[in-house]
């Protein structure tokens, strides 16, 4: 076998020569990195740009029997799940709830109904929607949206007791077909569809909208059935109502709320 000179200087020094293509491969690998850094800039960049398209087109409020509702209009754009998130969902103690909308902007805004103070304020890359009422007033909040995500609705529920039946939440999630209230016990049965693991409370509150009693419920096949031991001093009328609240925020998922007569 021949060698040639260039190779047989190589082997004698114990350095192996690299070709032209080996030193463009080496040399290009960093190139490939940068170059994958950059378009998960832009893309980063490009989604950013999208999200802060989501502006608040309007505003506005209303009073009903059972709540105060407010509807939120965006334009630029569809709300996502993930970007709403209730940074209050509890106002019964102190009267205030808040939630905010990730991605979205919006200019100050403000609306008084039914002795509700209703505040929309841009914070950073966010919309915070804050409530201010008089302490139990309501008991609690909860949100949906629009079939075409174009729009946020809000809710606070009033603590006193439901001029007339009411529900809320996804399809038929929580009802109450039948109750009974007899001597400080409140026997009752529904149905239930869709919970999460078929699980949530039913409540007796008073007149006031304060909680008497609370049991916790797992419904079977749809159907679920409980007694309820409750106390107190007069006879008044009150609250039955079956809740589910989510996980991630504690805003009301499912609610289902009926009048019922108190007795010691």
């Amino acid at each position: 076998m021949r060698v040639n000179r260039r190779q047989n200087s190589a082997l004698a020094t114990g350095r192996t020569s690299t070709r032209q293509s080996d030193v463009r491969l080496t040399c290009s690998m960093p190139r490939l990195i940068l170059c994958a850094l950059i378009l998960i800039a832009a893309l980063a960049s490009g989604a950013v740009a999208a999200s802060s398209e989501l502006r608040v087109r309007s505003m506005h409020a209303g009073a009903y029997p059972n709540l105060v509702r407010a509807v939120l209009a965006f334009q630029g754009g569809r709300l996502s799940p993930g970007s709403v998130f209730a940074s209050d969902p509890r106002p019964f103690l102190d009267g205030s709830a808040a939630v905010r909308v990730n991605g979205a902007r919006g200019s100050t805004r403000f609306i008084h109904v039914d002795e509700t103070s209703i505040r929309l304020d841009q914070r950073g890359d966010r919309v915070l929607v804050r409530w201010d009422a008089k302490p139990r007033r309501f008991k609690y909040f909860g949100y949906l949206f629009s079939k075409d995500r174009t729009r946020l609705v809000l809710n606070l529920w009033r603590s006193a007791p439901p001029t007339s039946p009411s529900s809320f939440g996804a399809g038929r999630c929580l009802a109450i077909r039948r109750w009974v209230v007899a001597g400080g016990t409140v026997t009752a049965e529904g149905t239930e569809s869709g919970l999460f693991e078929h699980m949530f409370l039913v409540r007796v509150r008073d007149r006031r909208g304060t909680v008497l009693a609370t049991r916790g419920i797992a419904a079977r096949n749809g159907r679920w059935h409980t007694r309820v031991a409750f106390r107190v001093d007069a006879s008044q009328p009150g609250t039955l109502e079956a809740v589910d609240t989510s996980e991630g925020d504690g805003s009301v998922v499912c609610l289902a709320e009926v009048k019922v007569r108190l007795h010691p």
